[in-house]
C-alpha cells in the first residue's frame, strides 16, 4: 500500500535530483529571453519590461517593450520576483519558478485523485506518471508561463470540487480568484474558465442558483484580473499596441467555428502531441484515457465519470481555444487529467490481476515495466548523464561559458546576441540588444553594433546574415547539441 507522504516526497526528490541541477546549466532556449527577464525588473523596479529589445516599429507586437511589458499578462513575472529577491539573477532561477509551480502541480494531481475519486493510490500513480512524463517535463524546467498557468487551473478545479462538496460560497469565490489569476498568466486560460464555468452551471439546481454561482465565480475571476489595472492606467497606449495586438488579433473571430468544426485543430495538435509526447507516452495517454472511460460508464461510479467528464472536455476546449498554435507547453494542464485517468485505468488493472488473473504477481511486474519503459523518454536520463560526466567543463555550464564569453570583449562594446545568452549579458551591465530577425517581434538589422554573438537557435533563423557579420571567432563544441556553443561576429566592411 503506498503511503501519501513519502510516496510524494520520493516523486519530489527525483524531480530535484534529475531535473534541477541541469536547469541551471543550459543555456538560455527559444522564448525564455522574453519571459526570464521582466521578473528580475518586477523584483528590482517593480515594473516588467525587457529592457534589451528596443522596439520602436508600431507592426511589433513588443512595441517599446523595454519601457513597459503588456504583450502577456504579468503575474507569471510577480511569481518570479521572489525568486530573484532570494537567488542569483540568470536562466537558471526564471526556471525554478516554472518548476515550483510544476511541483505544486505534482500534489494537486494528487489531491484530485482522493478529492474527486476518493482513491489516495489513483491519486499518488497519477502524481508520478505525470511528473514523469514529457507532458509536465518541458513546461516545468522552462522559463515561460505554461506550467503557473496549468499549476492554478487544477488548483480551481480543486476548490470547485471541494465547493461542490461543501456548499461554501467561499470555496467558489476561491476557484474564480484562481480562473483571474490564470488568465492573468497567460490566455490559455480561457480553456479553463470555460470548462469550469460549464460544470458550476451544470452543478446547480434551478436557474436562480446557477446564475448566482456563476456571478460569484465570474465577480471573483474578474476582480482578480483587474489588478492589472493599475500598471494598464499608467501606460495605456502600451496596452494597446501590445496586447490587443499579440493576443486579442491573434484570437481572431473563428473560435466558434473550431469548436463546431473541430477537425482542422484535433488533427494539428495530433501531430504536435506525437512530436510532443513521442508515441509511447501518447499511446498510453490515449489507451488509459478510453480505458477510463470505458470503466466509468460500466461501472456507473459518478466520480470517475466526472474525471472523465473533464478530461475530455479539457482536452477539447485546448484544442478549439487555442487551434493550430505551435507552443505545446499549454498541455500541461488538460495531459495532468489525462494521466489521472490513466491511473484510474491502471490501479483497477492491478487490482483485477491481484485478484483474478493467474500469476499476479509476475503480470503486475509486466505492467510496471510497460510503465517504465513508456516513461523513460521523459526522465531526461541522457542529458543528466551528459552533464554529470562534464560537470567542471565550461562548454557544459552556459553561465560559466557566458562568462568566459562576455570577458573577452571589451566592456564598452555594443554588443547584439541572441536568445541563449542575452540575458547573461544583460545582468553583467553590457550595452546589449537582442539579436531578432522577426518583425512581428523586434527586428535588430539595422542596429549598430560592435559585436554580434549568435549560437545554434540564431544559426537557423539567418541572423549572422541579416546583420551583415564576418565571423571573428567559435567557442565550444558545435558537434554536441548538450554542450554550449557561440559564434562572434564583427561587421563586414560594406563594398565600395
Amino acid at each position: 500500500m503506498l503511503k501519501p507522504i513519502p510516496t510524494l516526497f520520493l516523486i519530489a526528490l527525483v524531480f530535484v535530483v534529475l531535473r534541477l541541477p541541469v536547469t541551471y546549466r543550459q543555456e538560455g532556449g527559444e522564448d525564455e529571453e522574453f519571459y526570464a527577464v521582466p521578473g528580475w525588473t518586477v523584483a528590482t523596479e517593480g515594473v516588467p519590461r525587457v529592457p534589451y529589445v528596443p522596439a520602436r516599429d508600431h507592426r511589433s507586437w513588443f512595441y517599446r517593450v523595454d519601457t513597459a511589458l503588456f504583450a502577456m499578462p504579468p503575474a507569471y513575472f510577480y511569481w518570479q520576483a521572489p525568486f530573484y529577491r532570494l537567488l542569483p539573477a540568470g536562466y537558471g532561477t526564471a526556471r525554478l519558478a516554472s518548476a515550483v509551480a510544476g511541483l505544486v502541480a505534482v500534489w494537486l494531481v494528487f489531491e484530485l485523485g482522493r478529492q474527486v475519486l476518493g482513491d489516495e493510490t489513483v491519486g499518488l500513480w497519477a502524481a508520478a506518471l505525470y511528473s514523469l512524463s514529457r507532458t509536465f517535463f518541458f513546461p516545468a524546467v522552462r522559463a515561460r508561463p505554461d506550467m503557473l498557468c496549468g499549476m492554478l487551473g487544477l488548483a480551481a478545479l480543486l476548490a470547485v470540487g471541494s465547493w461542490q462538496a461543501t456548499g461554501r460560497w467561499r470555496r467558489l469565490a476561491l476557484a474564480g480568484a484562481l480562473l483571474g489569476l490564470g488568465l492573468l498568466t497567460h490566455p490559455f486560460a480561457f480553456a479553463y474558465c470555460l470548462q469550469i464555468a460549464g460544470w458550476v452551471a451544470i452543478s446547480a439546481s434551478g436557474v436562480k442558483r446557477r446564475l448566482t454561482d456563476l456571478a460569484v465565480l465570474t465577480g471573483s475571476a474578474l476582480a482578480t484580473f483587474a489588478l492589472w489595472t493599475p500598471l494598464i492606467v499608467r501606460w495605456p497606449e502600451l496596452f494597446r499596441e501590445q496586447f490587443v495586438k499579440n493576443v486579442i488579433d491573434q484570437a481572431g473571430p473563428g473560435l466558434l467555428t473550431r469548436m463546431l468544426l473541430p477537425w482542422e485543430s484535433l488533427v494539428y495538435h495530433y501531430h504536435l502531441l506525437l512530436e510532443y509526447a513521442q508515441p509511447l507516452q501518447l499511446g498510453l495517454m490515449a489507451t488509459g484515457l478510453v480505458a477510463a472511460t470505458w470503466l466509468a460508464v460500466a461501472n456507473r461510479r459518478r466520480q470517475a465519470r466526472l474525471l472523465v467528464a473533464l478530461a475530455w472536455s479539457a482536452v477539447y476546449l485546448l484544442v478549439t481555444v487555442q487551434g493550430p498554435h505551435g507552443a505545446k507547453g499549454y498541455w500541461c494542464y488538460p495531459a495532468a487529467l489525462v494521466w489521472l485517468c490513466v491511473a484510474f485505468a491502471v490501479v483497477n488493472l492491478g487490482r483485477w490481476l491481484s485478484a483474478e488473473a493467474r500469476r499476479p504477481r509476475l503480470r503486475s511486474i509486466a505492467l510496471g515495466g510497460v510503465l517504465a519503459a513508456a516513461m523513460l523518454p521523459g526522465l531526461g536520463l541522457r542529458t543528466w548523464w551528459t552533464h554529470a560526466r562534464h560537470w567542471n567543463d565550461v562548454d557544459y555550464n552556459a553561465p560559466r561559458f557566458a562568462r568566459e564569453l562576455l570577458g573577452d570583449l571589451p566592456p564598452d562594446a555594443r554588443l547584439v546576441l541572441d536568445e541563449a545568452f542575452v540575458f547573461d549579458a544583460y545582468l553583467a551591465g553590457r550595452n546589449v540588444a537582442l539579436a531578432c530577425n522577426n518583425p512581428f517581434y523586434y527586428e535588430s538589422a539595422e542596429r549598430p553594433y560592435d559585436y554580434l554573438v549568435i549560437t545554434r537557435l540564431g544559426r537557423q533563423k539567418g541572423i549572422a546574415a541579416s546583420m551583415n557579420g564576418r565571423l571573428l571567432r567559435e567557442y565550444g563544441d558545435p558537434h554536441d547539441l548538450f554542450a554550449c556553443y557561440a559564434q562572434v561576429y564583427v561587421p563586414a566592411k560594406k563594398p565600395p
